[in-house]
């Protein structure tokens, strides 16, 4: 392991599999040597969450500057697909002093153009798209991952929303979807929530425990209701309404914009100008947001810098033709779903060289 002067990183490198290895040594690592070029100070580093304390930090600062690497995949993206082959989806939300968003620096990054460049990526709609026929998403959270919730806890949260959003609207069917990792591991718990919930005779209630998050099933929504998960970017970039179902009093997104305005449930069309700006939502958050074809270039690092000891610079950002895509010899190389170590990957292009 190459070792950083001024970059402390905070994860158990030893522990990290094969795969957290490869990643970190050849899309985390040419970055933060740049970065630690720079530095007169030290600074404290999470790549992902994976075997380090970083969790206490999902809405609190930390004490020391700190920078937090977190890894996310956009769904939208996984439709880009020729015979089972798919473009690389992955891209990094990258904060500064805590995971959560509200509490993080900004980012030292022209909005505007970076919104302009990412809204490519994203598939942004310019305005909200209404169905009126569609159905009322209510997203559960992962039942054991960065904010747990017991079984109970579920069903009475979830019962609650359930009477909330029939108070206003009797019409559109309601489908509950589950965490996949919930729906691979924890299919007894699901059963639970599946037989209380129906226990109840609510109206047009469904399940949706297929183990896949198909964006397709979300393109025809009414609205959906998610916290706390970066789905929440491509739902919203999308244009599909979002609602903030608060099962947890943590928002890690900006998602205190989405209210409880259960009222509009009526007619959410008809409430469209009332309903949140997604353009200042999406700007803030697309400013966070950076790709690991760019990790190693000297503008990044710059911005990323910048942002750490609060220098106002404006730095140029070359993007390619390519981009936000590796150059390979192949121009767009494509990469396949890949298994190591016995964890599945749809973004295999990054260690799939190292592999084969």
């Amino acid at each position: 392991m190459f070792k950083l002067n001024k970059i402390i990183l905070k994860n158990d490198y030893k522990n990290m599999n094969v795969k957290r290895k490869y990643e970190y040594d050849n899309f985390y690592l040419p970055l933060l040597k740049n970065i630690d070029s720079k530095l007169s100070t030290k600074i404290n580093t999470y790549y992902n969450l994976k075997h380090s304390n970083g969790l206490k930090f999902l809405n609190f600062k930390t004490i020391n500057s700190t920078l937090f690497l977190n890894s996310a995949m956009s769904f939208n993206k996984l439709k880009d697909n020729l015979n089972n082959v798919y473009y690389p989806s992955i891209y990094e939300l990258i904060t500064i002093d805590s995971l959560n968003l509200n509490l993080s620096k900004k980012i030292k990054i022209n909005k505007e153009e970076r919104f302009n460049k990412l809204k490519g990526f994203f598939s942004y709609n310019d305005s909200y798209k209404f169905n009126s026929k569609g159905k009322i998403f209510i997203c559960l959270p992962n039942l054991l991952g960065w904010f747990p919730i017991n079984v109970d806890s579920a069903i009475k949260k979830l019962k609650k929303l359930i009477l909330a959003i029939r108070k206003y609207n009797n019409t559109n069917a309601i489908l509950i979807t589950f965490h996949p990792k919930n729906k691979i591991f924890n299919k007894d718990l699901i059963k639970v929530i599946i037989k209380t919930i129906l226990s109840y005779n609510f109206n047009k209630i469904e399940f949706y425990t297929y183990p896949s998050y198909d964006i397709d099933i979300y393109l025809d929504a009414y609205c959906v209701f998610i916290q706390n998960s970066k789905f929440i970017i491509d739902l919203v970039s999308l244009g599909i309404p979002v609602y903030n179902p608060n099962f947890t009093k943590i928002n890690l997104y900006y998602q205190n914009i989405f209210g409880k305005k259960y009222k509009y449930l009526e007619n959410l069309e008809k409430y469209q100008e009332k309903l949140p700006n997604r353009e200042i939502f999406l700007k803030d958050i697309y400013s966070h947001i950076f790709f690991r074809s760019e990790m190693n270039t000297e503008s990044i690092s710059r911005i990323l810098y910048n942002s750490i000891n609060d220098i106002d610079e404006e730095v140029d950002i070359e993007y390619s033709n390519d981009w936000p895509y590796f150059n390979y010899e192949d121009n767009k190389k494509k990469c396949r779903i890949i298994k190591i170590n016995n964890e599945f990957s749809i973004n295999g292009l990054f260690y799939y060289n190292a592999i084969n």
